[in-house]
């Protein structure tokens, strides 16, 4: 019964882990966080944009 419980556990601890990892790697790869700041009025030079960016680790 024990070994059981812990399949399951395993189990459902692999599966968040795997569904966390494909939702942050779909977010970063269908989600373009750059949009956010083109456009603006007054318009933001690339480089500065860049550098925020580069903060954020994105």
């Amino acid at each position: 019964m024990v070994n059981y419980l812990v399949k399951r556990v395993l189990n459902f601890l692999m599966m968040v882990i795997l569904a966390s990892t494909l939702g942050y790697v779909l977010a970063s790869v269908a989600f373009d966080p750059s949009s956010n700041y083109q456009g603006a009025n007054p318009p933001i030079p690339q480089s500065t944009i860049d550098a925020k960016l580069d903060n954020l680790g994105v």
